[in-house]
């Protein structure tokens, strides 16, 4: 071993510890060689080799390939769609519903369609949203009447205090389409509205 050369740090001094030979400066292993006397052995460092079986490689794999697939049948995951984040202000009929659905109580499609939407701006001097040239929501009470159901959403993040009215009620207790109209609850200003 004294006329070795580690081939990780160029160093020649070497000691033998449990039967393989360390470089005694950077601890590189290197197996034992079969020194005979008038040959001159080159050997190579131990490296530390993950073995994994062609078993369980090919069984990871499968698990893998199977998996993908029942997802995919599952979720459907070739075909994508878009989907619209933006507030929804026309009729959605949603699946297997029929468009013959009735509209609640003295809604109609042309009293929907005319409400119009407050525009917001944000007042960065206040940190808040303030809201312009949207329709009152008394006046629509007074054309459609009361809501089957209102929320109260509490101010927050600079946007005022807002109640969601809903009308999903016909005229004869049947099912009907769903309207949502979202106000403000200080200027009943419509902010917002939906139909489902």
């Amino acid at each position: 071993m004294k006329n070795k050369e580690c081939r990780n740090c160029g160093s020649t001094q070497f000691h033998e510890k449990d039967g393989i030979w360390y470089c005694d400066y950077c601890k590189t292993p290197y197996p034992i060689p079969i020194i005979e006397e008038s040959k001159s052995v080159e050997f190579s460092p131990i490296k530390n080799k993950v073995f994994i079986p062609k078993s369980i490689a090919i069984f990871l794999l499968t698990t893998i390939s199977v998996s993908f697939f029942i997802l995919e049948k599952k979720y459907n995951l070739k075909d994508t769609e878009t989907i619209d984040t933006a507030p929804s202000t026309h009729i959605n009929l949603g699946i297997g519903e029929s468009s013959e659905r009735k509209f609640p109580r003295k809604w109609t499609q042309e009293i929907y369609d005319d409400i119009r939407i407050a525009r917001q701006k944000y007042d960065s001097k206040t940190g808040k949203y303030i809201f312009d040239g949207g329709d009152n929501y008394k006046d629509l009470k007074k054309i459609v009447g009361a809501p089957s159901n209102k929320e109260v959403q509490r101010a927050d993040y600079g946007y005022p205090e807002r109640i969601y009215a809903t009308w999903n009620k016909s005229e004869d207790n049947t099912l009907s389409k769903a309207i949502y109209i979202t106000y403000d609850a200080k200027t009943f200003m419509i902010l917002d509205k939906s139909i489902f």
